[in-house]
């Protein structure tokens, strides 16, 4: 898979936020890439916002078929192109 594969398609990403061992946060989102590159990749979401995730394709992963039920908004979302998972570790450095 290269960054130009991803461009166009529908990106379904689940983003953790922890502190220690503690879940501090978990969204979840899809959109349209509009962009992808060694530095981003741009996810446009339906309300026009654009997320941006780390460029890292080995957490991007084609999505298997069926219909995918966000746990925040109850939006659902059928057969998206991709999905991806993040855990993010936060500190109160600062």
């Amino acid at each position: 898979m290269t960054y130009d594969d991803l461009i166009g398609k529908t990106m379904l990403a689940g983003i953790t936020y922890m502190r220690g061992d503690e879940v501090e946060e978990s969204v979840q989102l899809f959109g349209t890439v509009i962009s992808a590159d060694d530095e981003e990749i741009a996810v446009e979401l339906a309300d026009g916002k654009v997320w941006t995730l780390p460029p890292d394709l080995s957490a991007v992963q084609p999505a298997q078929k069926g219909i995918y039920r966000l746990k925040s908004t109850g939006e659902e979302i059928e057969d998206p192109d991709f999905t991806s998972v993040w855990t993010c570790y936060l500190n109160d450095q600062k």
